[in-house]
């Protein structure tokens, strides 16, 4: 883990975005803060009904994001 930490500096001008479950409870919504330190000009996307599975919770919702996001990113 420690040598994933080390080298999320190498994605730092990639562009990329965070698509987060609110109602996570493995990982809560205040660990978003700790991705905008590491990359403060990510764009996040927060889905209030989704949990943990956000596949399962909110797929219509991710593609959406996801195309989008590919579709911006040329």
């Amino acid at each position: 883990m420690q040598k994933i930490r080390d080298e999320l500096i190498l994605l730092k001008n990639k562009p990329k975005i965070l698509i987060w479950g609110m109602k996570d409870k493995i990982f809560p919504p205040k660990i978003i803060e700790i991705w905008q330190k590491i990359y403060p000009d990510i764009k996040i996307y927060k889905i209030n009904e989704a949990g943990h599975y956000l596949q399962e919770d909110a797929p219509e919702q991710i593609v959406q994001i996801i195309k989008e996001f590919i579709n911006n990113t040329n």
